[in-house]
């Protein structure tokens, strides 16, 4: 906008900062932001497009019931950015008095209210942005009945409080003594941990309201062999078509496929380059261009299932998708700029499987070398077709060919693969073909490698061998500053030694400098098994395609593969949860058609569905409802495009003795 419209001290990684005046897409089409610390200030953000409000001012809601006393109310439905008011009735002129007002940036959040809730008296809500204004329905204010007594659970990263009276104080006390205290606008309380609690810890928990006090709940005692948390599936939609020329229930297209004469395509990993432009790539697979003739021939331009690129600015999904921009030049005719390695076979089957960003490049990792198996795979799968080697590759401009990473040009190799020829089973050096990598601060998790140098940064990396028919296994490898990864500092997962509190239940990881020592995060067999239930290959699995993501906000790594699944654990190594169905093609897709459900199908009989890359940009998180909305990347077979979807997942607090633990290789 020209002008400065916030300036406020951060005393987080995340916070928000209220506007000096508000956000005008009249007066400028952008909002950027910068940071200074120790006289150094950084290069300006991304721009974030400033949106106009064209429809009217949703009314905001109270989620009750509300209690004398209380002094917090929980409000639904906001403007994220709108002012919210709470009003509470009163007997003096103007019938009602302002209780509670502040800027609000999330869709649900609890406010303080002063004084509290009074008897009889009647609550509404305003909310206030873009020169409108919108109220609630007035709640009426209950008495207070019984206090009842409280539990609580250990999630980890915090405790969770239940059957609280909204409105209500709740006080934490730990092996005797008082330990903490919080209040929300609904029946549970969460209360932030910043070292997880000892084992052996009890803890128990009361609430307090007008001049009442409960007794203590039942008592908890800290352990740390368990699983303290469960995802649970709550829905999958589709938000669009990301790419190709035509979205099959009419929804906009956000793309220059036209220009870029892309026609379809499949995959698309992404990365968001935050140590570059600040915008998010994405790679996609084999692709699909419009044929081009000239003088009645083809001009060749494009290669035979060439790779192309995309990008955007846009840090959320939006209700229809967000805008992408596939990267294309325009002479002699429009076609992709193709992703390319230099000195590496980018043909079918031969794609990106991964990337991050560092020191200002891109990196990607691409399988190449496909070969077939025969005789070792007969029977194995119709198409024998497979995978055979993966690199790493970077560029500092997306204009340019990539070049192979000094040392990774051959991370996984299928000519090492084979100990024994008579069967073909998955060890040795074949277990990183498809790449799925995260970068992570080394000081966020204890027990990585001894190379892993304090201060500094690394990739955690997930990898799977032969294609859909292996196991995940686990690397790491530092980052140097500035300077690319090198090869032999890659460790593999390959054991565990003693539990402890900073470990998870599968005990302290132990590294080997040796890929065929790695071993496999969990096995799938028993979930996925093979044709009419027989497992026919040693080590079977369905990994394939994957992706990797840390949900900071919640502590949890999730990991999406096969068509669509997920897995998530709270440590890298695990142990990881069974396998939650994202996508069920009987469950989200089959009934369309059907009355009541009017929406098209958007995969057509015979297609199928796979791929699934998780976008962390757009991933939600909500610290009421503790919700995860969770989006993603996932291709069809029929058509042939890249979709992008949205599920919604749901963290409970459990206490489990069951989990995954990563088994032998």
């Amino acid at each position: 906008m020209g002008s400065t419209v916030a300036d406020a001290e951060a005393w987080g990684e995340t916070c928000d900062i209220p506007l000096v005046e508000p956000l005008d897409p009249v007066r400028g089409s952008v909002l950027m932001a910068s940071q200074t610390l120790c006289g150094h200030t950084s290069r300006p953000s991304a721009p974030e497009s400033i949106g106009a409000l064209h429809a009217a001012l949703p009314a905001p809601q109270i989620a009750g019931p509300l209690f004398e006393c209380a002094r917090m109310v929980r409000v639904t439905d906001i403007h994220p950015g709108a002012r919210v008011e709470i009003y509470m009735t009163c007997d003096q002129p103007p019938r009602v008095r302002m209780i509670a007002g502040r800027y609000v940036f999330e869709a649900v959040a609890d406010l303080l209210v002063a004084p509290a809730l009074a008897l009889n008296r009647k609550v509404f809500v305003r909310q206030l942005a873009c020169l409108q204004q919108a109220d609630s329905n007035a709640e009426p204010v209950h008495p207070l009945g019984h206090l009842g007594l409280p539990g609580i659970k250990d999630c980890g990263k915090f405790l969770h409080v239940t059957g609280v009276v909204p409105g209500a104080l709740v006080e934490v006390y730990r092996d005797g003594s008082f330990f903490a205290s919080a209040r929300s606008g609904g029946s549970e309380v969460l209360i932030p941990l910043i070292t997880p609690l000892p084992t052996g810890a009890i803890v128990k928990a009361r609430q307090l309201l007008c001049d009442r006090v409960s007794f203590f709940g039942d008592e908890l005692t800290i352990r740390h062999d368990v699983v303290k948390q469960r995802l649970t599936w709550v829905s999958t939609n589709r938000i669009c078509q990301l790419t190709g020329l035509k979205d099959p229930e009419g929804k906009p297209i956000h793309n220059n496929c036209v220009d870029a004469h892309v026609i379809g395509t499949d995959l698309g990993i992404v990365i968001d380059h935050d140590t570059g432009d600040g915008l998010l790539y994405f790679f996609f697979g084999d692709t699909q261009v419009f044929p081009v003739l000239r003088f009645g021939f083809p001009l060749g331009l494009f290669p035979d299932c060439g790779k192309v690129m995309a990008r955007t600015s846009a840090h959320d999904a939006g209700l229809l998708g967000p805008p992408i921009t596939f990267l294309h030049h325009t002479l002699p005719v429009p076609l992709p700029f193709v992703f390319d390695i230099e000195g590496v076979g980018q043909g079918c089957l031969e794609v990106p499987s991964g990337g991050f960003s560092h020191a200002g490049k891109l990196y990607v990792f691409a399988t190449t070398d496909r070969f077939t198996a025969k005789p070792f795979t007969e029977g194995i799968k119709n198409d024998a077709d497979f995978m055979g080697r993966s690199v790493l590759a970077s560029s500092a401009d997306w204009h340019d060919t990539f070049q192979v990473v000094p040392g990774h040009e051959s991370i996984s190799d299928h000519a090492r693969s084979f100990l024994d020829e008579s069967a073909y089973v998955e060890r040795g050096e074949f277990k990183f073909i498809n790449i799925a990598p995260w970068k992570i601060r080394n000081d966020d998790w204890p027990h990585l490698p001894p190379n892993a140098v304090p201060g500094g940064e690394g990739l955690i990396l997930v990898g799977s061998g032969r294609y859909r028919e292996s196991q995940a296994c686990l690397a790491y490898v530092p980052l140097p500053p500035n300077a690319d990864p090198r090869f032999e500092d890659w460790r593999f997962l390959s054991g565990f030694g003693a539990v402890t509190p900073t470990s998870g239940p599968c005990g302290t990881p132990k590294w080997s400098t040796h890929q065929r020592d790695a071993i496999f995060l969990f096995d799938d067999r028993e979930f996925f098994p093979g044709k009419n239930g027989v497992i026919t290959v040693v080590n079977r699995g369905v990994v394939g395609e994957l992706s990797l993501a840390y949900i900071r906000e919640v502590g949890c790594w999730v990991l999406l593969y096969a068509g669509v699944v997920l897995r998530w654990a709270s440590h890298p190594w695990g142990p990881w949860s069974d396998p939650i169905r994202l996508f069920d093609f009987a469950r989200d897709h089959a009934k369309h058609d059907e009355p009541g459900d009017q929406r098209p199908r958007f995969i057509k009989p015979g297609g199928g569905m796979y791929g699934p890359y998780v976008v962390p940009r757009f991933t939600r998180f909500d610290h009421l409802t503790h919700e995860l909305t969770l989006y993603y990347t996932m291709s069809t077979w029929n058509p042939y495009q890249v979709m992008l979807m949205k599920s919604l997942l749901r963290f409970q607090c459990v206490y489990e003795p069951h989990f995954l633990c990563a088994s032998s290789g």
